[in-house]
């Protein structure tokens, strides 16, 4: 998670690819957007709690997706992100297979 209003998580994003390029190492960066109704409704889908146990109160899940949506912007505006091998897919209305055709396709 990015969280594009905050210096902190930038700095934490650059930092992270300098690691990874510093040997010799080629970043992508894969940004999956979708709308917060459909966010919440796979937030509890028996897959996604299975492996995510912190996603078991499903509650305090949903209230903190809320929260985040309501403080933070998750997603970049168009034509922030000038990163090589980046791609920005609304997967609201995909499944996993076709993003992840999507992605592979791309890189």
């Amino acid at each position: 998670m990015w969280i594009f209003n905050q210096q902190s998580d930038w700095d934490c994003i650059n930092e992270v690819c300098g690691i990874f390029k510093s040997k010799s190492a080629t970043v992508y960066f894969v940004e999956l957007k979708a709308d917060l109704d459909k966010r919440i409704e796979r937030n509890i889908h028996p897959y996604r709690l299975s492996h995510k146990p912190s996603k078991r109160n499903i509650e305090k899940s949903e209230k903190s997706l809320k929260e985040y949506e309501e403080k933070f912007r998750m997603n970049s505006k168009n034509g922030e992100i000038k990163k090589e091998n980046y791609i920005r897919i609304d997967n609201t209305n995909m499944s996993p297979q076709k993003t992840a055709q999507k992605i592979k396709k791309k890189f």
